[in-house]
């Protein structure tokens, strides 16, 4: 009764989500243990999640518009809702934090509990080609774009990527 839209093979399985027909959101987990759970708790009043990634840890990160929430085997822990647009891709940086990448923002996690919030690190001019995608190195962030290009964003506040 919905669609897939992203999957992220985490150590405790596999994390599926997506959305229902009605366009709320949907999630599932696939263990090691050869369960399916289907997460609902805290997702019926949530948009679609668009994209995932691993945690460290035995969860999964996974957004929608303008939703973030860290799925485990059994909850689902929502991030407080931020006007952020609709996500294209997201990913944790060498140590472990999560990114959220839209068509013309960068984001990333700060803080944790009641103190979280999303920073912007980078905004795209409106007439450049929209972000597709991103991925880390000592250098800092690259972002890809639909033109081919890359711009670096370096995190001046962590100093354990260089």
């Amino acid at each position: 009764g919905g669609t897939v839209h992203a999957m992220a093979n985490g150590v405790s399985g596999l994390f599926v989500v997506g959305g229902k027909r009605n366009g709320t959101a949907r999630a599932l987990h696939l263990g090691h243990d050869e369960l399916c759970r289907v997460l609902t708790q805290k997702l019926r009043k949530r948009p679609t999640l668009l994209v995932a990634t691993p945690s460290v840890g035995k969860d999964c990160w996974a957004a929608g518009e303008d939703c973030i929430v860290r799925l485990d085997s059994e909850t689902v822990e929502a991030e407080n809702a931020q006007n952020f647009g609709k996500p294209v891709a997201m990913a944790l940086d060498l140590i472990g934090i999560p990114w959220l990448l839209t068509a013309d923002k960068l984001l990333r996690r700060h803080g944790g509990g009641s103190l979280t919030e999303w920073i912007l690190y980078y905004e795209r001019e409106a007439d450049k080609p929209p972000f597709v995608a991103l991925g880390f190195t000592c250098e800092g962030v690259h972002v890809l774009d639909a033109g081919g290009n890359t711009t670096l964003v370096v995190p001046h506040d962590i100093h354990l990527f260089v």
